[in-house]
């Protein structure tokens, strides 16, 4: 390395005795003379070494690479999540206004057909023509007898579902 030194300083290779792993290795040393002073200045590193940290330092790139694609994987899932949500609260939100608008519209009916208060039949019926001579009488009562049994059933299960709470 002297040699080196007084030839106007460079890198020098050389064996060395790896302290980490107790083995020989190669080091590489840049040594520089020193006028002023008389003296030689060197400083090298372990050839291993570099390596280890240069294959730390791909490994760390790699990383850092996989974490940024795993992130950008994350965030477009978030992104077309959130727009599901927001198409199927709109879908909900719809549906909700056009039941309400029915409703409204249901109870403007029986408010204007003197039926606000009564209980809604499931489904819908349909009114059967107004019949003349004997049909009617046997239709007339028919419904009437229809009702009385129509409004007991729901005064029972009234009752029922008070008892019940």
């Amino acid at each position: 390395m002297i040699d080196v030194a007084k030839a106007g300083g460079g890198t020098y290779a050389y064996k060395w005795d790896n302290p980490a792993t107790k083995q020989i290795g190669n080091k590489l040393s840049y040594a520089a003379e020193l006028d002023k002073w008389q003296w030689m200045l060197g400083a090298g590193f372990i050839a291993v070494a570099i390596n280890e940290m240069a294959a730390t330092a791909q490994e760390i790139a790699r990383s850092a690479n996989h974490a940024d694609t795993t992130a950008r994987t994350v965030d477009s899932m978030a992104v077309e999540c959130i727009g599901v949500a927001e198409l199927t609260i709109k879908s909900i939100d719809r549906s909700v206004t056009e039941v309400e608008g029915a409703m409204s519209g249901a109870q403007q009916l029986d408010a204007d057909t003197g039926n606000e208060g009564r209980p809604r039949h499931r489904g819908t019926r349909r009114t059967p023509a107004r019949k003349s001579g004997p049909l009617q009488d046997l239709t007339s009562k028919d419904s009437k007898r229809r009702k009385r049994q129509n409004y007991g059933s729901q005064r029972s299960r009234a009752t029922r579902v008070m008892a019940a709470a």
